[in-house]
């Protein structure tokens, strides 16, 4: 197979921002774990900015944010916030995003009702219904025991979502000053991924629906 080939020989360092193209601004967030940091985006809007993916809903994140209002952003405010999928890294901030810009919060139907219900998991003990479905499914000793550890931790870096949400779906056209993107809908990865396509400038955001590995 051959190896990846990436544009851009430049990348922004963590909590900093590289334009892309006329109004597309790539976000590079830390994260806390082995993978260290993941890709957000900034789409100019008319009046603002829209914000696609989040990272985790922690002190650390929101720090870095705030930088990114004054130094990526401009001082200009968040028109929508969009989530790409429900993984805790993309996701995580959305709540307090939306709360301090008085934005609306875009998901597809699917991504917000399973990041809603595993919230609410928060907590809890793993059921014995997940315990005996994982061990018919042939889940060894060690992994069962890490489901049953890690089980209701979601909520750790994951904020309540808003109780509302604008439905994306597969073929939504959407208008962002001037450049439309077209919402594709993936499945594997997470149960209904959302992912961007401008057609025009041949500008794709893939969240994790495409990964180098």
């Amino acid at each position: 197979m051959d190896r990846i080939r990436y544009e851009l020989e430049a990348r922004p360092g963590d909590g900093e921002t590289l334009a892309l193209a006329e109004g597309v601004t790539w976000l590079r967030m830390p994260l806390p774990f082995q993978l260290n940091h993941i890709n957000l985006w900034l789409l100019r809007d008319t009046g603002g900015w829209v914000i696609v993916d989040t990272g985790l809903g922690t002190s650390t994140t929101r720090e870095t944010w705030r930088k990114v209002f004054s130094d990526g952003m401009h001082n200009d405010p968040a028109t929508h916030v969009v989530v790409t999928h429900l993984h805790p890294d993309h996701a995580g901030c959305a709540s307090w995003l939306v709360s301090e810009f008085d934005a609306d919060l875009w998901m597809t139907r699917e991504e917000y009702l399973l990041c809603r219900v595993l919230v609410a998991d928060t907590g809890r003990v793993a059921p014995d219904e997940g315990v005996h479905f994982y061990h018919a499914a042939g889940f060894p000793g060690e992994a069962l025991h890490h489901y049953k550890k890690m089980f209701g931790m979601f909520g750790k870096y994951v904020a309540p979502l808003p109780e509302a949400s604008r439905r994306l779906k597969a073929g939504d056209r959407l208008d962002f000053a001037g450049h439309t993107w077209e919402v594709l809908v993936g499945r594997g990865h997470s149960v209904e991924h959302a992912c961007f396509f401008d057609a025009e400038r041949k500008l794709f955001i893939s969240g994790d629906q495409l990964l180098p590995t």
